[in-house]
């Protein structure tokens, strides 16, 4: 039984001022990439996926670079959430192990309030990192991987002093894992990068991120009525006008182009900005 649809607003509205925010972390992560030449890049779910999208058309265009996306849904909800960062971790790993000198670098983009979503993620990361590393086909293969994170960080004042402290510009390692056998030791190493924006605009707007873990009601057993998320993603094909209010007190209104939805107009609307910055 699918869920009753929710009301759609008329339309989304946001600022000039957090657009040109949103757009130059996204062209900041752009020279990230370039500096740190990573051959794979992953998209947490739902919050990392605009930037990403965004990040990763801009790489095609300016450095001639297709990172291909690997996404990944890391909602709570989800029961298998371990089995699919263990599945992850097992394909990078093994990408890894095929490259000059066995080693590899992935790279994220995500959205971050608090950061407890992607520090969950390289926990179990790293957990999932020690497991498959100890496998016997890696017992004389030296596997190193270096795992680069990049965090949009709200920098809103009403969003708690842990934001405020995340305005700039950091990279440092935050951790190494040594994984020692025998003969071999294998490496993995987190990098940090933090860029603090006006306003993370998409977070939890389902019109906005342009996808959404669809969500049913089924009968349970006693004949009770429960909901139920399904951990797979799909597109959200609502098409509403985006109002940007302008910094001279005007405002510009933008309406979807023939079948594009909201969420595809907002990634052009932060595209378009990027490439003014570039």
């Amino acid at each position: 039984m699918e869920r009753c649809k929710e009301s759609i607003p008329e339309g989304m509205t946001m600022s000039e001022e957090d657009i040109h925010s949103y757009s130059s972390a996204c062209v900041k992560s752009l020279f990230v990439i370039d500096k740190e030449q990573p051959e794979s890049m992953v998209c947490l779910l739902r919050g990392g996926y605009p930037p990403t999208v965004v990040v990763d058309t801009l790489a095609r265009e300016f450095l001639d670079v297709d990172l291909n996306p690997m996404l990944i849904p890391t909602s709570d909800f989800l029961k298998n959430k371990h089995q699919l960062v263990r599945v992850l971790t097992d394909q990078l790993v093994r990408k890894a192990s095929c490259n000059d000198h066995n080693r590899g670098r992935v790279i994220t983009i995500d959205t971050a309030i608090t950061g407890s979503s992607s520090r969950q993620f390289l926990r179990e990361f790293n957990d999932g990192f020690e497991t498959v590393v100890r496998r016997n086909e890696y017992s004389e293969i030296p596997v190193s991987l270096d795992y680069v994170l990049i965090r949009f960080w709200d920098k809103r004042p009403d969003r708690g002093s842990k934001t405020k402290i995340k305005s700039d510009v950091k990279t440092r390692y935050d951790s190494i894992t040594d994984v020692s056998g025998e003969e071999v030791r294998h490496r993995l190493r987190f990098k940090n990068y933090n860029f603090g924006v006006r306003s993370l605009i998409s977070e939890d707007n389902p019109l906005l991120l342009g996808i959404d873990y669809p969500y049913t009601f089924e009968k349970g057993e006693n004949g009770g009525i429960h909901g139920q998320k399904s951990e797979y993603t799909q597109q959200v094909e609502v098409s509403v006008p985006i109002t940007v209010s302008r910094n001279d007190g005007t405002n510009n209104v933008y309406q979807p182009k023939l079948n594009q939805s909201t969420g595809d107009l907002f990634l052009e609307l932060i595209l378009d900005d990027s490439r003014e910055l570039i």
